[in-house]
């Protein structure tokens, strides 16, 4: 963390990514959203990691609470909807992440 605060050029070595990598290792859940809401408003190249993380974190708490006979009843909440369109993105860029997830690859 200090390394990209004092040097923030670190940045387009995805030095983040590390960084995310170890903060979910250790459930800092809420230091990883502040991470992805700075590198979310840079003009770099977006990311596999930093695209399914978004996606992590906002379908964690979802699915905390899902029951697809309810959402089938009453459509998706608007926390919900916003999960998926999330997962979405990130599935569009890069297809492949999730065969990796499932070990199918």
């Amino acid at each position: 963390r200090e390394l990209i605060k004092e040097f923030p050029i670190m940045s387009v070595l995805h030095i983040h990514e590390n960084l995310i990598e170890a903060l979910l290792a250790q459930n800092a859940y809420s230091d990883v959203q502040q991470l992805l809401t700075r590198y979310d408003d840079l003009n770099l190249p977006k990311s596999a990691v930093i695209c399914y993380t978004a996606a992590l974190l906002k379908i964690r708490p979802v699915c905390e609470k899902f029951f697809s006979d309810v959402a089938q009843r009453k459509g998706l909440t608007a926390l919900q909807y916003t999960a998926v369109e999330a997962l979405q993105r990130a599935v569009e860029f890069n297809p492949h992440v999730p065969q990796y997830l499932l070990e199918e690859k």
